[in-house]
């Protein structure tokens, strides 16, 4: 049954936004939670012994944190307080719209209080196109390709363990730290990349070194090959908070740091720390607790930054085509040139396709794909003609040909002659 939901006080919402970004909701009895969906614990009060209507209110209490999750999974922290109001009348308050379906986790009366876990299952075309009306997501946004490296070490571990280690079978399964990580990036729209994929050719990392902290080169060399645009490497541990005495209460403290690597940029340009308490009466859901929200923590963190970095800048992939076979040095002379003509944009990468008589070329740029086109055949680069053979989003292809020593000239300029 679903449930209209009325006006939210807003003071109780933002703190709810928060709630969710920071502390996710563990996992009630043990149950597995259905890929695909959002956690939305509901709390009402219990009021004249009315168990009945604190059950009610507590339901849709969690189908609007359903909702409120979604959203925010979609959205900067900084973006979510500059539209709240709104997102607030929109969508936390009319779950119903966007709740495809949900199914009940657990749920709890203690004295004065009534408490359910939900999973809802939004329609995420729905919320989609709503947040790309109100131009708070960009419809041209694209999914980020990443790779995670999480070395883990345990509460009695002598030292860490990872992955890519010689000592760890090939394709071996993950630890909790990674497989976390890597759902709450993936619910914040990114493609976790698995370099064990039994479908791709595999891609040695023994390059990387047995090591805990490769080099950036070697890590974006890696990345690169899988196909790979971050990569986000690091490590989480696992150490007892406090010593348990006479309390039930079994307290694990995760402590996680990790480094952003720019696959193109071969730099590292985001760093982060974080920690969280986990506690339970059993110890290991204690420790999936801290896991969680240490992961919560990190990926809330590196989304943030790392769209809103992204957002500001565009990037491109230029084939060039020469009309003629050239040497690296030719190619060197259209890349410099390229560069003075175009100060605006960021070199990224610049190397020759294998086998093929094609040029590869990444930039970025904070102009728009049509700004771009516009000002190469309007400009032309100094010594060359340019002309555009194809567009397809962000890959552009050029075919360039060699002009009187000094020249500019553009396609449109041979057109006009």
């Amino acid at each position: 049954m679903v449930v209209q939901i009325g006006t939210v006080r807003n003071a109780a919402v933002f703190s709810a936004i928060c709630f969710l970004l920071f502390f996710r909701v563990p996992q009630a009895d043990g149950q597995e939670l259905q890929k695909g969906g959002y956690t939305g614990h509901g709390i009402a009060r219990i009021i004249e012994g009315d168990v009945a209507g604190a059950r009610h209110k507590a339901l849709v209490d969690a189908q609007g944190k359903a909702v409120m999750e979604a959203v925010a999974s979609q959205l900067s922290i900084d973006e979510v307080k500059k539209y709240f109001l709104t997102l607030s009348n929109l969508f936390f308050s009319r779950p119903d719209v966007y709740l495809e379906r949900f199914k009940i986790v657990s749920e709890t009366a203690l004295f004065d209080s009534y408490h359910v876990t939900i999973e809802g299952y939004v329609q995420q075309d729905t919320l989609k196109a709503d947040l790309v009306s109100m131009g708070i997501v960009s419809s041209k946004q694209q999914a980020v390709k990443m790779l995670v490296m999480i070395a883990e070490k345990g509460l009695d571990a002598p030292e860490e363990t990872y992955w890519w280690s010689s000592a760890i079978e090939p394709g071996s399964a993950r630890y909790r730290s990674q497989d976390q990580l890597e759902s709450n990036l993936r619910r914040k729209g990114a493609i976790i990349l698995n370099p064990f994929d039994v479908s791709a050719p595999p891609v040695p990392y023994d390059a990387l070194g047995d090591t805990l902290t490769p080099d950036v080169a070697s890590l974006s060399q890696y990345a690169s090959l899988l196909g790979a645009r971050i990569v986000i490497i690091g490590k989480a541990g696992l150490m007892r908070a406090v010593e348990k005495k006479l309390s039930s209460i079994e307290s694990v403290q995760c402590d996680m740091s990790v480094q952003v690597i720019d696959v193109l940029k071969k730099a590292s340009v985001i760093q982060t720390t974080t920690y969280a308490l986990g506690m339970h009466i059993d110890e290991s859901a204690a420790i999936t607790d801290a896991i969680d929200k240490a992961c919560g923590n990190i990926s809330g963190q590196i989304i943030d930054t790392l769209y809103m970095q992204m957002r500001s800048v565009h990037d491109y992939a230029f084939t060039i085509r020469f009309a003629k076979p050239v040497l690296q040095e030719g190619f060197d002379t259209f890349v410099s040139a390229m560069k003075a003509s175009f100060p605006q944009m960021e070199f990224l990468e610049t190397r020759k396709i294998d086998e093929k008589e094609e040029w590869k070329i990444h930039v970025q740029t904070p102009h728009e794909s049509a700004a771009v086109l516009q000002r190469l055949y309007e400009k032309g680069v100094a010594g060359h003609a340019v002309e555009v053979l194809t567009v397809e989003e962000q890959n552009i292809s050029l075919k360039v040909s060699p002009a009187e020593p000094g020249a500019a000239v553009s396609a449109q300029e041979q057109q006009d002659t």
